[in-house]
C-alpha cells in the first residue's frame, strides 16, 4: 500500500488528440471544464493493453472517473498510446503518481505505517481528510489516495471536503457477482456521481474549535495516537475541528477559533509555544492533554508555567487521594488575562486509536464525551448535537441549492437517538424543515420530530440525510 499522496502529476506523454481534460481551479478539479469529484481506481501496477477492458468494465460499474497507478511508469512511447488511447476513448482520466511520498496532506508516516501492519484506526481516514483539506489550495485541491474500501471511510472523506480520491479495490469487490459490502460501496460511488456538481459546490460546517498538529521536530510526525484519537473522540461528541498546522501558523491565525485542543507529549519549541500564549493572552480556550510542555525538542526544559502553572503528578507507593484529589488529577483550568487554559492530565483520546474503541463499556464512552463537553462546550458550541447516548460522527455541508447535507457515520452496533441543530439558520434552514434519506448502506431511517432529527441507524452505518 502506498503513502497517500496530496499531488497529482499528469504528463504530456498521457496526451490523446481528445482526452479528458483534466483542470483545477478554487480548489476543485473539472473533467472537460465541468466539476467533478475525481474518482480513481487504483491499479496494483502497470495495466497491459491485454488487461484493459476489465479495468474499463469495472470503471463503468463502479462510476470512475479516472484511472490511477501507485507506480512511476517508465514505459514506451508505443506501450503508453496503447493503454492511453482506449481509457481516453472511454472518457477515463489517466494518473499517475510519481512521487508517492508527499508530505503535503498525507497521513503521517509512522500512522500509515501502523495501519500498514494491520492494526486499527478507527479515525484515521477521517482525520486524513481533515488535514488533507486543510493544505489543499485553489489550484491543488484536497486528495486522499489509496484510502481503504468500506462505505465509511468513503463518506467521511468525501464529507471533510476531499475533492479527488482513489479507491483501493480487492478481487471480490472487482467481480461482476455482488455482495453486501460491494453494493453498498457501489451504490455510494453512484450516489457521488450523480450528486458531484452538488457536492463540490457545497460549503463544510466547522465549529469554532481547532485540534492543533504539531510535532516537536519538523521531520517528526505529530504526537499520536493523541493526535488521532482526539479528533475522534470530539468528533463522537459531535464536533468538526479543523485540524491546524501549528508550524505553519502565525501568531494570529489562531484567533479565529474559540477553543483549540492541543495533544501533546510534554516538548515544544519557543517560537511556537510563543504562538499559544498569544492565543491566550487574546482570548482563546487552550485545552491541553495529556501533559503540559516543559522541555524544548532537544530536551532542555524551560519555563512554561504561564500557560501551565502547575504539574500533576500521580501519588506515590500507589496511594489513595480524597474526591477532591482524584478531580485535580484530572487537570485543572487557569485564567491567562482574556483567555484561559486547561490542561487535561487524562489521555481520552487513546480508546479512540486503536481497536480498544470498539471494546468501550457504554458508561465509559458517556465519560468520555462528558468530559470532551466538559472542556469545550462552553468556548466553543456545537453546531450539531448528537444525544448523550448517541455516538456517531457527523459533518454537515451546506448545499448551494438550500439546506444542508449531514454526512453521518456509525462504527457501532445499532442506535437510536436525536441530532439537534441549536440554530437551523446557520445550516440554511428555518424552524420548520424536514429530513430526507439520500443514501443509507445498511436500511437507517432518519425522521424529524420536535426540531431534531430522529435516527434509527444500522450497524456499521455510512449515512446521508438531506436538510431542507
Amino acid at each position: 500500500m502506498d503513502s497517500p499522496d496530496a499531488s497529482i502529476a499528469w504528463t504530456s506523454a498521457f496526451d490523446a488528440e481528445t482526452p479528458p481534460s483534466l483542470t483545477a481551479a478554487y480548489g476543485i478539479y473539472y473533467i472537460d471544464n465541468q466539476p467533478a469529484l475525481l474518482r480513481a481506481l487504483d491499479l496494483p501496477g502497470s495495466p497491459t493493453p491485454a488487461d484493459l477492458p476489465g479495468v474499463i468494465a469495472a470503471c463503468k460499474r463502479w462510476r470512475f472517473n479516472a484511472v490511477r497507478s501507485a507506480e512511476d511508469w517508465r514505459l514506451s512511447e508505443r506501450h503508453m498510446t496503447a493503454i492511453r488511447d482506449p481509457l481516453a476513448s472511454a472518457g477515463l482520466v489517466l494518473l499517475t503518481a510519481p512521487d508517492n511520498n508527499a508530505s503535503a496532506g498525507d497521513i503521517p508516516p509512522l500512522l500509515w505505517e501502523r495501519g500498514l501492519r494491520g492494526e486499527v484506526r478507527p479515525f484515521a481516514t477521517s482525520i486524513a481528510a481533515a488535514r488533507a483539506t486543510a493544505t489543499a489550495t485553489d489550484d491543488q485541491p484536497a486528495t486522499l489516495w489509496h484510502i481503504p474500501a468500506a462505505p465509511i471511510d468513503l463518506l467521511m472523506v468525501i464529507g471533510r471536503g476531499i475533492r479527488g480520491y482513489s479507491l483501493a479495490l480487492g478481487p471480490d469487490h472487482l467481480t461482476t457477482s455482488s455482495n453486501a459490502s460491494s453494493d453498498a460501496l457501489q451504490r455510494l460511488q453512484a450516489w457521488f456521481a450523480a450528486h458531484e456538481e452538488e457536492v463540490t459546490a457545497s460549503v463544510e460546517v466547522r465549529d469554532t474549535l481547532a485540534l492543533i498538529d504539531y510535532s516537536p521536530s519538523p521531520d517528526a510526525p505529530p504526537g499520536e495516537p493523541a493526535l488521532e484519537g482526539g479528533f475522534g473522540a470530539v468528533a463522537v461528541a459531535g464536533y468538526n475541528p479543523a485540524v491546524f498546522e501549528l508550524r505553519a501558523a502565525s501568531d494570529s491565525d489562531l484567533t479565529e477559533y474559540a477553543a483549540t485542543l492541543f495533544p501533546s507529549y510534554g516538548r515544544m519549541d519557543l517560537e511556537n509555544y510563543g504562538k499559544l500564549v498569544v492565543y491566550a493572552l487574546r482570548g482563546g480556550s487552550l485545552v491541553t492533554y495529556p501533559q503540559p510542555v516543559t522541555a524544548g525538542p532537544d530536551g532542555v526544559r524551560y519555563r512554561t508555567s504561564f500557560l501551565w502553572p502547575r504539574v500533576v503528578q500521580a501519588p506515590p507507593g500507589g496511594a489513595t487521594r480524597t474526591p477532591s484529589e482524584r478531580a485535580s488529577q484530572v487537570g485543572y483550568r487557569v485564567q491567562v488575562r482574556e483567555g484561559t487554559s486547561t490542561l487535561a492530565t487524562v489521555d481520552f483520546g487513546l480508546p479512540f486509536s486503536t481497536d480498544v474503541y470498539f471494546r468501550l463499556p457504554p458508561a465509559q464512552r458517556l465519560a468520555i464525551r462528558e468530559l470532551v463537553l466538559s472542556l469545550l462546550d462552553d468556548p466553543a458550541p456545537r453546531q450539531i448535537v448528537p444525544d448523550n447516548t448517541l455516538e456517531v460522527e457527523t459533518v454537515a455541508r451546506l448545499s448551494p441549492d438550500g439546506g444542508a447535507l449531514l454526512f453521518i457515520a456509525n462504527r457501532l452496533g445499532p442506535q437510536q437517538g436525536a441530532i439537534r441543530v441549536p440554530d437551523p439558520a446557520a445550516l440554511n434552514l428555518g424552524s420548520d424543515f424536514s429530513v430526507t434519506v439520500e443514501y443509507t448502506a445498511n436500511g437507517s431511517t432518519a425522521e424529524v420530530i420536535d426540531g431534531s432529527v430522529q435516527l434509527d441507524i444500522a450497524a456499521s452505518e455510512a449515512l446521508v440525510v438531506r436538510l431542507q
